[in-house]
């Protein structure tokens, strides 16, 4: 098991380095259970017999694997600090994503319960076209 220090290290080397891009194929099925989730009937989302998703969607893909990417060491505690998210075009059902992610900045504060670390990332979602959907900016804080 690593020490906090050690995962902060692991972390900061990280900066500028892509992790290894995630393919989504989305289908009516995932675009509507996110509907469900966040509570949008909203008719504008559905377009004949595909689903067109909300531009929030992209805020669901990547996100996790970045946490678990982070989340090395079980007794550090990780907080969602901030998301800024860019929608470019819309995300239809039948579609392939690619999820491409990268740690931007790392800052290190030192505080009453020790070191703490501002991670900032950016989660970038393209079509099979590689046409630019989304840029989600974001920040954790693991302490």
């Amino acid at each position: 098991m690593a020490n906090s220090s050690q995962v902060f290290e692991e972390i900061k080397k990280r900066i500028g380095i892509p992790y290894p891009s995630i393919v989504y194929n989305v289908e009516n099925g995932v675009i509507e259970r996110f509907l469900q989730a966040v509570g949008d009937s909203n008719a504008q989302w559905r377009n004949n017999k595909q689903l067109i998703a909300p531009p929030t969607f992209p805020l669901i893909l990547g996100f996790d694997h970045m946490i678990q990417e982070l989340n090395k060491e079980p007794s550090l505690t990780i907080l969602h600090g901030s998301t800024e998210l860019e929608s470019y075009l819309p995300i239809v059902a039948g579609e392939t994503l690619t999820i491409d992610m990268c740690i931007t900045n790392v800052r290190e504060r030192g505080g009453k319960t020790g070191q703490t670390l501002f991670i900032n990332f950016e989660i970038k979602c393209r079509n099979q076209w590689q046409e630019l959907i989304s840029l989600c900016r974001q920040l954790a804080i693991i302490y």
